[in-house]
């Protein structure tokens, strides 16, 4: 028997895997597939096995692929069973998979979850939680104490997650982990009672908790619980007059690279705390008149406290971040991917030029002296991608200028 309605239902879930492959989910057994961007849909069908019983109209309501490796979830309307399926070449072709899927009492699971490499989560009713941690070798199975109906999951970083759902008089249900799921235990989100449905993470880190107040109301609630995320990438982000924003993380801040960027217009003002390391890559910007104070945090204290006042930045090839109205010096090929020319541009007369590189963290990676001459290369090749500061000595003239190594 071959499943995949041609009765078009309401559309549950649309999921991209990439800019061309996605699937649309709906009721009344619809699975489409996309190879195009969406210009075009097909109507996938699919071999199913002997539990699914004759007439049954299935509901398709959950879809996540990592890879090759994938997970469809369903249930029946009428006799509210429940059925998972499972693809191991990217969704091509699926198959029922009937290890875990019963059990539930006719009820069903709700939420598939990859989180990183190897571990596999779905959640559901009753508590239920499938998972592997072997990515998708050998599963295993908990319930959660209280037992409740499980709609959502995220992990904010390898160790620490949350779980939502309705637990017993539609109240809240919150389960929380900090060792990678391996064990789970209840939390109470203070200020209110109501079941939370999805949850999300802003870029400072606190978490968000969602659900509905009734069929024709919604609310959002900001939860006390914040999770400072390990890495952190801030790409296509434009700060404009007005607009404050500070960025953690308790290893590493890479900031724009890859083709994106970072802008602070004037008036903007980031704060960007790091446990270790800040990278500012190609595509990062502070116009004149905007703020940017990135620092390693010496005693663990992330966004929330206190940052110290910033100088405005600047980023423009030949540009210095000290704000001299002409600079006497410029560098190029800036970005560069290893060697640079320094080159006098103004009326600078010194016999003897000094010059030193820094790192991001204020360590000394270059110096040399010019004896003479008004230009002369150096090389960074042998340095981590990253920006880099210069700062020339030249009689009473002292000048930083900053360079990107790509």
């Amino acid at each position: 028997m071959c499943y995949g309605g041609d009765e078009f239902g309401q559309v549950t879930k649309v999921y991209f895997t990439d800019s061309l492959h996605g699937f649309s989910l709906s009721n009344w057994g619809t699975l489409l597939t996309t190879i195009d961007g969406a210009q075009t849909w097909q109507n996938q069908c699919f071999e199913i096995g002997q539990t699914m019983p004759s007439g049954v109209v299935v509901h398709f309501k959950e879809i996540a692929l990592s890879g090759n490796k994938g997970f469809l979830l369903a249930n029946d309307a009428w006799s509210a069973g429940n059925w998972i399926f499972r693809t191991s070449n990217g969704g091509v072709t699926w198959a029922e998979w009937t290890t875990f899927a019963g059990g539930l009492k006719g009820r069903y699971y709700r939420k598939v979850y990859f989180h990183g490499t190897n571990s596999i989560f779905i959640c559901g009713a009753a508590g239920k939680v499938i998972r592997s941690f072997d990515g998708g070798n050998t599963f295993d199975t908990l319930t959660t104490s209280p037992v409740g109906d499980l709609y959502n999951m995220k992990f904010f970083d390898s160790l620490n997650g949350m779980m939502v759902g309705v637990g017993e008089g539609n109240t809240q249900l919150t389960f929380r982990s900090d060792n990678g799921g391996i064990s789970w235990f209840q939390v109470n989100v203070p200020g209110y009672n109501r079941p939370f449905y999805w949850i999300e993470q802003g870029l400072d880190g606190t978490v968000y908790l969602g659900g509905e107040l009734s069929a024709d109301s919604s609310f959002i609630f900001k939860s006390d619980f914040m999770v400072v995320p390990s890495s952190l990438a801030i790409q296509n982000t434009t700060l404009t007059n007005g607009q404050t924003k500070c960025y953690n993380a308790t290893q590493t801040i890479n900031v724009a690279g890859n083709g994106t960027t970072f802008t602070i217009q004037n008036g903007g003002n980031a704060t960007l705390i790091a446990g270790q390391n800040i990278v500012y890559l190609p595509g990062t910007s502070v116009d004149e008149g905007g703020y940017m104070w990135g620092y390693i945090t010496p005693n663990g204290q992330y966004c929330g406290t206190k940052a110290p006042s910033a100088p405005a930045v600047l980023t423009s090839q030949e540009e210095p971040i000290s704000g001299i109205e002409k600079s006497s010096f410029k560098i190029y090929p800036n970005p560069t991917t290893g060697n640079f020319t320094l080159e006098l541009t103004g009326d600078v007369q010194a016999d003897k030029i000094s010059m030193d590189v820094y790192g991001m963290f204020g360590e000394k990676v270059l110096t040399a002296t010019l004896n003479g001459e008004r230009k002369q290369e150096f090389s960074l090749s042998d340095r981590q991608t990253a920006v880099y500061f210069i700062r020339v000595i030249a009689g009473d003239k002292i000048e930083t200028l900053k360079i990107i190594k790509q």
